[in-house]
């Protein structure tokens, strides 16, 4: 009795000196992990730029105005999603392209930063940095970079220490933002000044033919005398602009009605002419027939069993197969049958006809007004050509006046908006609301949480192998 006492408290004392020494373990490989990953562990920075672009609709006028009518829910959802503006588009492509990309790795040096390859270098620094529209308002660029407090390559998943981390996001957001600002800028500048040469250099080929043509029209006059603003070459020059100015507008409307015309012929060949106004419905008069029948034979039937009669006798197996054919053709006869149809014209295509024969008509005019036209216009040419060759080169210079004097003031007019242009392109293209600062608190690594989950799964891992081998259990059986 004393032996296995001493032999029950000696194994109770080793299984709480194996609990222990579990426990401890454990506890060490917890603070192990949690060590390693504060030290090594990737902590994640962002940092951010909020770039406001006066420029956009949204920007100017502020939120639009509430419908008169709210959507349903299926018409929300069928439609589809509004699409940016198109300058906030253009900064989208110019951000996510790879002349950018270029210029920040060769700016921060990331392939060496990183130890990348450069295609890996690119792919890493896509990953990096993140572009959002700010409701049609402007947009973002977040940049998310990983850093440790003692970087190891295989270990921390990055090569970045925590400080250059938080430095290097805020650098990355700032940089992509100033290089969208100088290059929009260069661009726009750069856009606007051609625009502006290409206006001044017209303009001035216009106003030299314009004083060339004035002196000619000034010495002809000098010469012959022709003081009169109306004579007669130039009532019949006007004549001539105004019919081929009502010329060129009739032409316009006969293409129009040409091709308003074939489509409406289209959906004529396709809309038939008559359409169904009503039918009626009665009960087959076949089935009345066979019903009575039917019947009737049911009643021989009967009879011929309560005289006592088997199917095996010939009256009654004759009864019986005559009863089953008019059975079978009640089965295969139609119910109802169609006693009257009406039609009527289809309204649609009365009112596809009265639209054709209404553009036919038009048509036809436009078609006699243009006639019209082209006998008048070869009327006045006519009487211009038969005026006297001075009269007739007075009219042409008089003609080449009007003309270049009108597009002279065109392009002053729109030199002048270039040149408006030109300035504003050198303003900024945006307002940098927050610029981008390195972040005081990262994102990860959670140490604790490493920790108690290392702890748990060695105590339990211990647990279970140190049962195994006591055989408090076997493995192979669970």
């Amino acid at each position: 009795m004393a032996d296995s006492l001493r032999t029950y408290r000696k194994s109770s004392r080793s299984r709480r000196l194996t609990g222990l020494y579990i426990l401890l373990a454990a506890l060490a490989g917890g603070v192990l992990v949690g060590t390693l990953s504060y030290l090594y562990g990737p902590s994640y920075h962002t940092a951010m730029v909020s770039l406001l672009v006066p420029g956009t609709p949204s920007a100017e006028s502020g939120p639009a105005p509430a419908p008169a009518a709210a959507a349903t829910g299926a018409e929300a959802a069928s439609a589809p999603p509004a699409a940016p503006p198109p300058g906030l588009q253009k900064y989208l492509l110019i951000l996510r392209s790879r002349s950018l990309q270029d210029k920040l790795i060769q700016q921060f040096n990331l392939q060496e930063v990183l130890h990348l390859d450069p295609g890996y270098t690119r792919m890493e620094l896509a990953g990096m940095i993140k572009y959002e529209l700010a409701d049609d308002l402007g947009l973002t660029i977040t940049v998310t970079t990983r850093g440790a407090r003692r970087p190891l390559p295989g270990l921390s998943m990055t090569s970045l220490q925590r400080e250059q981390a938080q430095q290097l996001c805020a650098d990355l957001a700032n940089a992509s933002a100033a290089y969208l600002r100088d290059y929009v800028k260069t661009t726009d500048t750069e856009q606007a000044g051609k625009e502006q040469q290409f206006l001044q250099v017209n303009l001035a080929q216009v106003r030299t033919r314009l004083r060339d043509t004035e002196d000619r029209l000034e010495k002809l006059q000098s010469t012959h005398g022709l003081l009169d603003p109306q004579e007669k070459g130039t009532q019949a020059l006007a004549r001539l602009k105004t019919i081929q100015d009502a010329s060129d507008a009739t032409r316009v409307r006969q293409d129009e009605l040409s091709r308003s015309l074939a489509a409406a012929r289209g959906q004529l060949r396709e809309t038939d002419r008559m359409s169904l106004a009503s039918r009626v419905q009665s009960r087959n008069p076949v089935i009345s027939d066979l019903e009575s029948k039917r019947a009737q034979l049911k009643i021989e039937l009967a009879t011929q069993q309560a005289m006592g009669k088997t199917s095996q006798q010939r009256d009654v197996a004759q009864t019986q197969a005559s009863l089953s054919s008019i059975e079978a053709q009640l089965s295969s006869v139609q119910e109802q049958v169609l006693k009257e149809v009406a039609t009527q014209a289809n309204p649609a295509y009365a009112a596809l006809l009265s639209s054709a024969v209404a553009q036919e008509v038009e048509l036809a005019g436009v078609r006699a007004r243009a006639g019209e036209y082209r006998r008048l216009q070869a009327a006045a040419t006519s009487q211009i050509q038969s005026l006297p060759p001075v009269a007739r080169q007075y009219a042409s210079l008089r003609r080449d006046q009007e003309v270049l004097s009108q597009l002279a003031t065109n392009l002053s007019r729109q030199l002048e908006l270039a040149t408006i242009q030109a300035r504003g392109a050198s303003r900024d293209p945006f307002v940098t609301l927050d610029a981008a600062v390195p972040p005081d608190l990262p994102v990860g690594p959670r140490s604790v949480e490493s920790g108690l989950i290392a702890f748990v799964l060695i105590l339990g891992l211990t647990w279970l192998i140190i049962s195994v081998r006591r055989g408090l259990f076997d493995v192979f059986r669970l």
